[in-house]
């Protein structure tokens, strides 16, 4: 049986350093979580990425890492029920790939 996926982009995503988050987000809540505190959340959430790259800078990151993380961060908060989100648990086999789709969330 094959499984047909209807998406517009398909992007992955690490579950924390070494998979720290991993069991919490895909057994426990259901969730995916972005580990960037060097930024406000308010800078994302009206996607100020102008200033997101000025804080990664001002957080001691080197240009070419700040526009990276600028980049990863901006694809979560823009990304929309159409994006298909894939990860790879470090503590599985690599047998099995886990996704999911998310919504713009409020508040």
């Amino acid at each position: 049986m094959t499984n047909v996926v209807d998406a517009e982009r398909v992007l992955f995503i690490k579950l924390g350093s070494g998979g720290e988050w991993e069991r919490e987000c895909l057994e426990q809540t259901q969730t995916l979580r972005l580990g960037f505190w060097e930024v406000p959340h308010d800078v994302y959430t009206v996607g100020n990425w102008v200033e997101a790259h000025r804080g990664f800078i001002r957080a001691g990151k080197k240009q070419g890492k700040a526009t990276e993380y600028g980049t990863q961060v901006s694809y979560f908060y823009e990304s929309d029920q159409r994006t298909l989100w894939i990860t790879l648990p470090p503590t599985s086999n690599a047998t099995r790939a886990t996704t999911t789709r998310v919504g713009p969330q409020k508040g």
